[in-house]
């Protein structure tokens, strides 16, 4: 067994509904599924959804805050038989089938991997389409990494804990840019007491879309994290060239955002309805 698989990096696709049957825990014939999976995943792109509060050897010392900021700006995209892992990692993939106990070599250490991923909604499949990655070019903040797919969630750990991705739907792709805007006062003495003012309004589009579609049309979009995570109140220290950007949210409809900076504070104010989401966003010089 590898002591990597064990305690390193484990990356897992964990999915509902797509069942593949195969007679043996063999490498896949070349003329199998292998290119029906390949033609699946092309194109798909996945981003961070959520950490583990359980941990594989009980150390909980990280905060949640330290995951989201290591992997929200780093989505995992495929491209043929290439995993894209942001924008600074490639590695190659090519695919084999286990059952959990020839992947982790003993039963008990299939209970321990089986509570383990439990804790985040998922559970292990009875075969393993193993994704096993070669080949890494670039900065990759992992190694090793090995996929089982099954279609609609990722799952790996780091540092003992379950970080966990999920597809992303690509509605937008499709979806016209129809907001609009509305300026307040520019002039100085205003915007120092009242800020530079900014309301634009998404019909039709939940919060999550909304604020995707508003932070794609920023220059400054790494200022924010790609995606939110509803309900989870957050506090990130310099990310992108803020010092400090905290997410608070005031029920399910209402999310309030605080950027810092060495020059000044940004605030958007997302609040979601029936009819779309308006982001108001107010800028404040020092």
């Amino acid at each position: 067994m590898d002591f990597r698989r064990f305690y390193g990096v484990a990356l897992l696709f964990i999915s509902t509904g797509v069942t593949t049957v195969y007679a043996s825990d063999s490498p896949l014939p070349i003329n199998s599924p292998v290119e029906k999976l390949t033609q699946r995943l092309d194109g798909t792109q996945w981003h961070y959804e959520s950490v583990s509060r359980e941990s594989l050897m009980g150390d909980k010392n990280r905060p949640d805050a330290f995951y989201q900021q290591t992997f929200t700006d780093k989505p995992i995209a495929f491209k043929g038989h290439e995993m894209l892992f942001g924008t600074a990692c490639r590695l190659s993939w090519s695919p084999y089938v286990q059952t959990p106990i020839k992947y982790y070599h003993s039963n008990s250490t299939v209970e321990l991997y089986t509570s383990l991923f439990a804790s985040v909604g998922l559970k292990l499949p009875e075969k393993l389409t193993i994704l096993e990655t070669t080949s890494p070019v670039g900065e990759c903040p992992v190694a090793g990494v090995e996929l089982l797919d099954f279609g609609s969630k990722l799952a790996f750990l780091y540092e003992d804990k379950i970080v966990t991705y999920t597809r992303d739907e690509n509605k937008l792709a499709t979806k016209p840019d129809i907001r609009k805007c509305e300026s307040g006062p520019r002039d100085m003495e205003y915007v120092y007491e009242h800020g530079a003012m900014t309301r634009c309004f998404y019909p039709n589009m939940s919060m999550k879309q909304a604020y995707a579609a508003h932070r794609k049309e920023r220059s400054d979009s790494g200022n924010l994290l790609p995606t939110l995570t509803p309900g989870k109140n957050l506090t990130i220290e310099k990310l992108g060239d803020t010092e400090q950007v905290e997410y608070q949210w005031q029920g399910d409809n209402v999310l309030h955002i605080t950027q810092s900076f060495p020059g000044g504070m940004t605030e958007f104010l997302l609040e979601s309805a029936t009819a779309g989401t308006t982001v108001t966003e107010t800028e404040f010089p020092d």
